[in-house]
C-alpha cells in the first residue's frame, strides 16, 4: 500500500469524524448513541472504499 495513501485515509477520517458529528447534531438531534456509532461506522465504510477507488480511479487513469 501506498505510504501517501494511507497519511490520506487517516486524515478522511479524522475529517469525516468532525464533520459527521456536526451534520449529525445539527440534522437528527434526537438520534440514540448507539444509532449514531452504527451510522457513523457505515458512512467511514462506505467513505473510505469511494474514498479509495477514486485513488485507483486517478492513479490508473495516468
Amino acid at each position: 500500500m501506498d505510504f501517501g495513501r494511507i497519511i490520506l485515509n487517516i486524515g478522511f477520517w479524522i475529517v469525516f469524524s468532525f464533520v459527521f458529528d456536526a451534520v449529525s447534531s445539527t440534522f437528527f438531534p434526537d438520534l440514540s448513541w448507539e444509532t449514531q456509532i452504527y451510522l457513523w461506522f457505515f458512512a467511514l465504510i462506505a467513505g473510505t472504499l469511494i474514498f479509495n477507488l477514486g485513488w485507483y480511479w486517478f492513479r490508473l487513469r495516468k
